[in-house]
């Protein structure tokens, strides 16, 4: 039995959609998230989906979190981390 409240996501895109961006995806920092949005479509729990992905439980609620706000354009959007890398001059 889960622990939480159930996964709601207003899905904009079917199973294999999803699926089909996962497997045409070849940036290696995008990949992992649309495996894991398609894991998620097909009923997946976020900690399982999480572990078989190999990203800790809040990385993949940052990503779902993401696809709420703009679907896959906003998944793909985000820089690796989610955060803006910059050096600075010293």
């Amino acid at each position: 039995m889960g622990r939480g409240r159930p996964l709601n996501i207003s899905w904009q895109e079917d199973g294999d959609t999803l699926f089909q961006a996962y497997r045409q995806e070849k940036s290696a920092d995008i990949k992992p998230r649309l495996h894991a949005l398609w894991l998620l479509r097909l009923g997946h729990l976020l900690r399982e989906t999480a572990q078989i992905v190999g990203v800790h439980y809040r990385t993949l609620q940052q990503w779902v979190t993401w696809h709420r706000q703009g679907g896959l354009a906003a998944v793909r959007g985000h820089p690796r981390g989610g955060q803006v890398r910059t050096l600075l001059a010293q």
